[in-house]
């Protein structure tokens, strides 16, 4: 728990970019503001657009870290501190948790206040896709320098930016899930623990065959010549 706290603030550190947090957070916040203030009803023509607007959130979001990310992976020094593989592996994961988390929570009570029930069953579903789906891409975003990967990547953050087109021309997004508020909630939280697992195994992995851990190869390098004199 204390490496992953070390690893957060030297990540939060590194990623800090005052024009990226102003643009994420006032974007984010004006996407908020409007679903609160006039929230779309299931079935009418702009559900999708209005959902897709909650998802698009997470992507500004998501763009906050994306710097810190390369400056992570181009230099020698991050993959040399103690807690490397905690900043490479979970920090990236945590950060967007963390956020995404409280915008959906928060988007969730402030919706709830005005009865807006039917919108919330269908926006906990699609906020927890939507906050996997960007803790997945900021843990990989920088991590692999393969033509293919970074094209595939590329293709999956345009749509990810994208949804509100896509959602909107979802025919059945138009009249969301038709779930109870406790279902959804439920189908959320499995969302959240199975996506975050996934992605920290994910990350685990890569780790291991990335070959970034510097310090531990330092470590080895150190045993291996003590046991030789």
């Amino acid at each position: 728990m204390n490496s992953l706290i070390r690893s957060m603030k030297i990540y939060i550190k590194i990623s800090f970019n005052i024009i990226l947090l102003l643009f994420s957070l006032g974007f984010a916040a004006a996407i908020f503001i409007g679903t609160v203030v006039d929230p779309a009803k299931r079935g009418s023509h702009d559900y999708g657009s209005m959902i897709g607007c909650c998802g698009m959130a997470h992507c500004m979001l998501m763009l906050m870290f994306l710097n810190g990310n390369l400056r992570m992976t181009r230099t020698k020094y991050f993959a040399s501190v103690p807690q490397a593989r905690t900043l490479f592996t979970d920090a990236p994961i945590a950060a967007i948790a963390v956020l995404g988390l409280v915008f959906d929570a928060v988007l969730a009570v402030a919706l709830l206040l005005k009865h807006e029930t039917e919108l919330v069953s269908d926006l906990l579903i699609f906020n927890a896709i939507n906050t996997v789906i960007a803790c997945f891409f900021n843990s990989l975003y920088g991590k692999n320098r393969s033509v293919v990967y970074n094209i595939i990547l590329s293709v999956v953050f345009i749509m990810f930016l994208n949804q509100i087109t896509l959602l909107k021309k979802a025919s059945f997004i138009k009249n969301g899930f038709g779930l109870s508020l406790p279902v959804s909630a439920a189908a959320a939280a499995a969302i959240y623990v199975i996506g975050i697992a996934a992605a920290h195994f994910l990350m685990q992995m890569w780790w291991e065959r990335s070959g970034r851990n510097f310090n531990n190869d330092f470590n080895m390098i150190v045993q291996n010549t003590n046991g030789n004199l």
